[in-house]
């Protein structure tokens, strides 16, 4: 294992000055989420006159570009401007999965009980956010206008910026509990940036020392009640959910020969190669509208590959608390893969070629170095 190069790339975290305060949030908000927000209610007034028509104009209409960029100055490459961190002594730190507060989220009424606390609004920078409910309701009824794509820009803006979450003050991953008191609404942007960062790491005060807004806007929760089972359109599953629907009327279906099938001959033998090859260091896939190749080893599930339907390659798909060990695995991936490059966003590393995606055609000329980095991954985990 010493033979992986270390990369150039700076992962150090700047400090905040001793003399800045606390603020309450990681930027201002932006003049678009409010337009956002006004278009996706007046669709949500449509849908529920029956005007699908003015709704789904409506609902292109809260597709604003500039909220993309606004999310991402926090969540993406940009992070390093409006994220800043300080160091903090005496607080929790990162524990081990099998010690965590078991309930991970609240559900159904329980979580609408916190977004009605707070107002249906970001309790860190104010924004008025959008219940998932309420946009799982526009989405099955608009379901080719309101998008959500796996990658980010295929998403709806409105939606991307909008959709409330429920955040943990003290994180979960570091003992916090999942009861009211220690969760707050939050939006996307905030959520994001925050992670399972402490408060003082990250020079946020505590959002429960300042009131809720409360003024009327109700997150679209209106919608809820336009729910209609009996007329659901086609389903939209979350990233790693499987396509494969209950119920005896439907055929049985193989997600995993379906997503095969879409390759060539060549390209699927050869992928189904690389998977053998890979399985012997305890590396498991799945497939449905995404190829997943993950890694587990001891408590750590780490999703380390994603194969999207075009064939780009997503690295990581998914990691959580192990950024720091998927740095040797994105360095040993981008040094047997000419021309990548490695770069630091807020939650990991990253790996592409310049330009561009890595594509299916890149990981399979480069196999050894695949496997390198997969052996690169466990070492990290301390196999």
């Amino acid at each position: 294992m010493d033979q992986v190069p270390e990369t150039p790339i700076r992962h150090d975290l700047q400090p905040l000055a001793n003399n800045d305060k606390p603020r309450s949030c990681f930027r201002d908000p932006v003049p678009e989420l409010d337009v956002a927000a006004e278009r996706l209610s007046a669709a949500a007034d449509a849908l529920l006159a029956g005007d699908e028509s003015g709704a789904a104009t409506l609902l292109r209409q809260a597709h604003v570009p500039a909220l993309y960029d606004f999310v991402q100055s926090v969540a993406g490459q940009g992070w390093r401007e409006h994220v800043h961190f300080r160091e903090a002594t005496g607080i929790p730190g990162i524990i081990e999965k099998p010690a965590r507060v078991p309930l991970r989220m609240p559900q159904g009424g329980a979580a609408l009980a916190v977004y009605e606390r707070d107002g249906y609004r970001c309790r860190y920078c104010g924004i008025r956010i959008v219940i998932p409910g309420a946009f799982s309701v526009l989405r099955r009824r608009l379901p080719n206008v309101l998008t959500w794509g796996t990658r980010d820009t295929e998403m709806n803006t409105a939606m991307y910026a909008l959709k409330g979450v429920l955040d943990h003050v003290l994180p979960h991953a570091r003992g916090g509990t999942s009861d009211a008191g220690n969760l707050v609404t939050s939006c996307q942007t905030c959520n994001y940036g925050k992670g399972d960062f402490h408060l003082a790491e990250v020079g946020l005060d505590d959002p429960r020392t300042r009131p809720p807004q409360r003024d009327g806007w109700d997150g679209l929760r209106r919608l809820l009640s336009a729910a209609r089972p009996a007329s659901r359109g086609p389903a939209h599953p979350r990233r790693g959910a499987s396509l494969v629907q209950n119920g005896p009327a439907k055929p049985p279906s193989n997600p995993a020969a379906d997503w095969f099938a879409a390759l060539n001959a060549e390209d699927s033998a050869r992928l189904r190669e690389l998977l053998a090859d890979l399985a012997e260091l305890g590396v498991t896939w799945s497939a449905t509208e995404t190829l997943v190749v993950t890694l587990r080893h001891g408590g750590a599930t780490l999703d380390l590959l994603g194969v999207n339907r075009d064939l780009t390659v997503e690295v990581p798909w998914m990691v959580h608390d192990h950024k720091a060990e998927l740095r040797l695995f994105a360095a040993a991936l981008a040094a047997g893969i000419p021309g990548t490059e490695v770069y630091e966003t807020r939650r990991w590393w990253r790996v592409r070629m310049s330009g561009r995606r890595l594509a299916l055609a890149d990981l399979l000329g480069a196999r050894p170095s695949v496997h390198e980095a997969f052996c690169a991954m466990r070492h990290a985990l301390g196999a």
